[in-house]
């Protein structure tokens, strides 16, 4: 380096001097002892007598593996024994007796089979099978796989076509197997013309046991046919009309409502005496049905396998009778027009019926005994109903295609009720879980659940005729009310109905059309009459002898009530 700092400039050329001359390079000494060959080579001890088979033979492996890699196609798989059986060794020169099977079913069956001795694999044509490809291919034309492929169809069709032949020759030359019923059927072991049989002579006590078997057959197969027709006699006598005419002298049918009864606001009052007892049905009574709006007319439900329709104006006779079940009719519904009703049996069977000419429009089959039935009120959805059954299950069917269409599941009991509200959105059921559920119509989810610990088993159930309240009969012999102001479901606890006894039976209800009334039915026979407001008892009639399951208030008529017994009859109150 120069030092500038310094101002004389002797001292600086004595600096440049020493900076270019040349410095001397040190020396340095190597041993060469470090770089011996055998300290660069780590020492190993060998034993000359040691055995390195192992190490060859692990070595010559490694080679083949590598070998093999290289060229697999020279390792291929060329065993016997296989998965899906052994394979024979092909010598040279030979054909295997299975190739030839082959060929030779081919040749006899399809009319062709490969060349054996050509390395191609030609094909040889049959020319008894096919003479015009016959001679295609001997004059140089090449077979295609479509050419294989037509060969073996036409063959097919040929070999049928023989069959069919062969067959019918053989059936022409059989004799006939005879009736099955008769002595000389003979079935399959019937012989040929050109056949000759020795037949064994019978005896007449053979022919007498014969003849034995062949009469009680007889007798037996009449039998049959009597009973079939007499069975499917009855079944088309499924109604009985008991007017003289099914059309008034207009023309108009007997289900039409005369124009004098027409719905109007009324004051309603409680009924005093009967004025009318129907004595038809033959057993318990348990359900009654006004037609709908005009009520001129009254469906039962009875024990007798039987529904019938009695007129509540003029002579108030016993109009149709429906006796499609085979067991007791346990509920009754009418569509909203009244054209048709609606009866579930517990013969596990749902009648869909024409009202006015008693034919059975459609059936369901059910796996369960039926409590409930319900056809959907509103007029644009009257082509679905809601049936209530032992299996726990509220079931949703349609009429037009006559399936199952929606399962409501979620209840631990046999289904009581099904009641609709909130203008026949939502229903709400009942069971024998003492649970109260709310359904949106069509979708099986509860959007709404009553389950208090106090709470009884609801067995029947009716709504006001303004909607806006729903009564439910409880097991411990009083009738609870619910609210179904704005479309909710709630339980009103001031208001309840008592002094009847209802526990044990599903005894039916009905209010007043002007709500001032609230009636039910009674187990000891009784009809009972409440006010509304105040849920004073004000009167008990004694309708029946045996248990009065059911009371209906006439949707019209000021003080007209209905009631129906297990005495087997109905009773009309004014």
């Amino acid at each position: 380096m120069l030092d500038y700092s310094s101002s004389d400039g002797e001292d600086d050329k004595k600096q440049i001097k020493q900076l270019e001359q040349p410095q001397k390079k040190k020396k340095m000494l190597l041993s060469y002892n470090i770089l011996d060959k055998k300290s660069l080579v780590p020492q190993i001890n060998i034993n000359p007598n040691a055995d390195i088979t192992a190490l060859v033979e692990q070595q010559k492996e490694q080679e083949l593996q590598w070998y093999k890699e290289q060229n697999p196609e020279e390792f291929e798989d060329k065993s016997d024994n296989h998965v899906t059986g052994y394979v024979k060794p092909d010598q040279k020169g030979e054909i295997l007796q299975e190739n030839f099977d082959d060929n030779q079913r081919n040749f006899t069956t399809y009319g062709f089979a490969y060349d054996p001795n050509s390395e191609q694999q030609n094909i040889i044509i049959n020319q008894n099978i096919h003479p015009e490809l016959y001679e295609k291919v001997k004059k140089g034309y090449i077979l295609s796989e479509s050419d294989i492929v037509d060969m073996k169809l036409r063959a097919y069709g040929i070999q049928k076509q023989q069959d069919k032949e062969i067959t019918k020759k053989l059936k022409e030359k059989r004799e006939k197997y005879g009736d099955a019923g008769s002595e000389t059927f003979q079935g399959p072991w019937a012989k040929y013309n050109d056949e000759q049989i020795v037949n064994i002579v019978k005896t007449k006590e053979d022919d007498d046991k014969i003849k034995d078997i062949e009469d009680k057959r007889k007798e037996q197969k009449e039998e049959e046919v009597k009973i079939q027709n007499e069975y499917q006699k009855k079944e088309r006598q499924v109604t009985e009309f008991f007017l003289d005419s099914a059309k008034d002298y207009k023309g108009q049918s007997y289900l039409k409502p005369p124009p004098e009864l027409k719905p109007h606001e009324h004051n309603c009052f409680i009924p005093k005496k009967c004025v009318r007892v129907w004595k038809d049905h033959t057993d318990k009574v348990q359900c009654i049905r006004f037609f709908p709006k005009y009520g001129h007319y009254l469906l039962s439900a009875s024990f007798d396998n039987t529904c019938k329709l009695f007129s509540t104006i003029g002579d108030r006779k016993l109009t149709r009778s429906y006796n499609g079940h085979k067991q007791a009719v346990r509920d009754i519904d009418f569509a909203s027009d009244g054209k048709h009703f609606l009866s579930a049996s517990f013969d596990k069977t749902l009648l869909y019926w024409d009202t006015e000419y008693g034919k059975i429009v459609q059936k369901f089959q059910i796996k369960a005994y039926p409590y409930n039935v319900k056809i959907h009120p509103d007029i644009n959805k009257q082509h679905s109903f809601l049936l209530g059954s032992s299996n726990k299950k509220i079931m949703q069917f349609d009429f037009r295609s006559g399936n199952r269409t929606q399962v409501y599941d979620e209840h631990l009991g046999q289904i009581n009720t099904i009641t609709f509200y909130n203008n026949n959105r939502h229903f709400v059921s009942t069971s024998d879980d003492k649970k109260m559920f709310c359904w949106e119509f069509g979708i099986p989810i509860v959007i709404k659940h009553f389950a208090e610990p106090d709470q009884h088993s609801v067995h029947a159930t009716t709504v006001s005729p303004n909607q806006q309240y729903m009564t439910a009969q409880q097991a411990n012999n009083k009738i609870a009310v619910y609210d179904l102001k704005g479309g909710n479901l709630r339980l009103n606890r001031k208001k309840i109905f008592e002094g009847h006894k209802s526990a044990g039976y599903s005894i039916g209800m009905t209010v007043s059309d002007d709500g001032k009334y609230m009636a039910s039915g009674d187990s000891e026979g009784r009809a009972f009459f409440w006010d509304w407001k105040t849920g004073k008892n004000y009167r008990a009639l004694d309708a029946h002898t045996d248990v009065c399951m059911d009371v209906k208030w006439h949707p019209i008529e000021t003080s007209k009530v209905a009631t129906c017994g297990w005495d087997g009859l109905i009773k009309y109150w004014d």
